[in-house]
């Protein structure tokens, strides 16, 4: 090869190293100093060949980065081969420049040679830079992003779980828990209290959450670690579980605030219809330290329940536990979760106020049902009352006629055996007829009543004399069995007595012959005093029990079937009742229950029946 040759391949050479875009350095490797860089070595320097030859290559970098420049050429001697991006070129004045340095050995017969490769990666780095910066932003944007869909997902369940439910408690309870552990920016605690319109008061109704750190390290952990959403932790934390024994009921059975006067932070919440922050530099403030006193904090936030016309109450929620600062998300949390609240609330109020106005419906029908039952049978007994009055004077008058002439008959035929028998026969069935017409009219037609204050074991014991030797004609005892201290009822004394004679009669009757014993006795409950006639008769199914007062119903062969419905009538007069107790071979027992407060008048007694 020829030296023009050579020379010409030397100037090739030169300009392909002048013009690649990296800088090349060339350094003595025992020295290390710089014998050769190209043109793009002298742009990144921002200096000649003439001053950078000569130079050490460590003064190539930043002052503090010099001693890591010199441990890379080390390197490169000793290993031949290095690339790194620790560090930067130092470009004058003094800018740092960021670069990517790759080194090689170049062995010589002459001399040991570095070639260090300097490529520019600043623009590179800032790249990257703009493209981690996305990629944080992305991240971030995510983490909000599912931040709200949780948040909105806890929406979703306590506006789908509070308006599907009409009972006030579990919708505090979904409420207080949302407000406490449903989202990210959950409180610590919160208060519900409801508004009472008829005094215009807010009274502490229901409250979630621990007093203080102790309490809080006892109820957190008792949160179910595997509620994936707010309704499975509602459905698995129940307020009444979980806070029954917590400070916090102790709080809000404490509060009572006037809704309209004051300015608290309650009262300007209710006014101002939003939400009114309490910040720790203001919790001393005359108007807002009575409040954070109560709760025993630096810093609350209240927020108004109400809808477009009504106002239901307050929730007041705090940090007490972790003292954390109230952020606007939580803020606005709180505010979502008072509105589905609010829509809950009035909804139920709604549904409660509705179902007072059926359950008023119902009773009205049913009284209404009952007055016409009345006047039927106020119709049907006019009937028959009317229809028994004709008839009864009309049999009467003959009837008188016919009994007086037989007694007469009877007292002149007295000496002639068989005719006297005969005639007293007339007699006994004309007095039969007498009796049943007096107790036809008795069924139809009361008298005016007379109510005395009346003492009843004194009744009993005078209609046991006045039936003593009738009753042991028949072979029958009666045994009484009256309280000491029964209080007196005011009644009519006379119809009283007509019951009792009734009873034991009917009692009389029902041994028919063979003999026995009837019981009188007394006892007094909280609200009716109790007369019972028992007999040792042979008893009644149930099948006559079920008919025993219906009119003219009867067993007996010479029977009317009216003593029974006028007993009946007469104790409904005095608001009271009778009932029977009996079964075939045990007797019979009748009980007449009197109130202790009795009417004191027939409109008053028909009120009671």
């Amino acid at each position: 090869m020829t030296q023009d040759t050579r020379s010409d391949i030397a100037q090739r050479y030169q300009f392909v190293v002048d013009n690649v875009s990296d800088a090349v350095v060339l350094v003595d490797a025992p020295t290390g100093a710089v014998i050769e860089v190209n043109r793009t070595a002298e742009a990144l320097y921002r200096q000649g060949r003439n001053v950078l030859v000569g130079r050490p290559f460590a003064e190539l970098f930043p002052h503090e980065q010099r001693e890591m420049a010199s441990l890379r050429m080390q390197e490169t001697r000793q290993y031949s081969y290095i690339d790194c991006d620790d560090l930067d070129a130092l470009a004058l004045p003094s800018a740092h420049v960021a670069i990517h340095l790759t080194g090689r050995l170049i062995r010589t017969g002459a001399q040991d040679v570095l070639l260090f490769t300097i490529r520019n990666i600043a623009s590179h780095r800032a790249l990257i830079g703009n493209l981690l910066a996305t990629q944080n932003a992305l991240i971030k944007n995510q983490i909000k992003l599912e931040n709200r869909i949780r948040e909105l997902s806890a929406l979703t369940e306590v506006t789908t779980r509070i308006l599907n439910t009409r009972d006030l408690d579990d919708i505090l309870d979904v409420v207080l828990m949302a407000v406490t552990l449903g989202t990210m920016w959950a409180f610590n605690r919160a208060v519900i209290c409801l508004h009472d319109p008829a005094t215009d008061t807010l009274r502490g109704t229901a409250g979630m959450g621990p007093s203080d750190g102790t309490e809080a390290e006892e109820l957190w952990p008792m949160l179910n670690p595997q509620a994936a959403t707010l309704s499975e932790l509602v459905a698995t934390c129940h307020r009444s579980q979980m806070f029954a024994e917590a400070r916090v009921n102790r709080l809000v059975a404490t509060l009572a605030f006037p809704a309209s006067e004051g300015n608290s932070p309650v009262q300007r919440a209710i006014r101002e219809h939003q939400t009114v922050v309490v910040p720790d530099d203001a919790c001393a403030l005359p108007e807002n330290a009575g409040l954070c006193e109560q709760f025993g904090v630096r810093s609350l936030a209240v927020t108004p329940l109400m809808s477009a016309s009504s106002f239901y109450g307050v929730i007041i929620a705090d940090n007490n536990v972790t003292r954390a600062t109230i952020l606007p998300e939580a803020v606005e949390q709180l505010e979502v979760f008072a509105r589905q609240a609010s829509m809950a609330i009035e909804n139920a109020q709604l549904y409660r106020r509705l179902q007072r106005s059926i359950d008023d419906l119902s009773a009205a029908n049913e009284e209404l049902k009952l007055n016409r039952d009345k006047l039927l049978k106020a119709e049907r007994l006019s009937t028959i009352g009317r229809v028994t009055a004709q008839v009864a004077h009309e049999i009467r008058n003959p009837l008188t006629a016919i009994g007086g002439f037989a007694r007469n008959l009877a007292r002149k035929l007295g000496r002639q055996e068989e005719l006297g028998r005969l005639a007293n026969i007339i007699v006994e069935e004309v007095d039969r007829l007498e009796l049943l017409l007096t107790e036809l009219l008795g069924y139809t037609r009361r008298s005016q009543p007379r109510w005395v204050e009346t003492d009843l074991g004194e009744v009993a014991r005078d209609v046991a004399r006045m039936l003593h030797d009738e009753l042991k004609s028949a072979g029958v005892s009666v045994a009484l069995d009256l309280a000491g201290d029964l209080p007196p009822v005011t009644a009519q004394r006379e119809h009283v007595e007509q019951v009792l004679i009734n009873l034991l009669r009917n009692a009389k009757q029902a041994m028919d012959g063979a003999g026995g014993a009837i019981s009188i006795s007394s006892r007094a409950e909280q609200t009716a005093v109790q007369l019972t006639v028992s007999d040792t008769g042979p008893g009644m199914p149930q099948e006559v029990i079920d008919r025993l007062f219906e009119g003219f119903f009867t067993t007996k062969r010479d029977g009317s079937g009216l003593g029974l419905p006028i007993s009946r009538q007469i104790m409904q007069e005095h608001g009271g009742d009778i009932s029977v107790s009996s079964s075939p071979g045990a007797g019979a027992a009748f009980t007449l229950h009197f109130p202790r407060t009795a009417p004191t008048s027939i409109e008053t007694a028909s009120a009671h029946r």
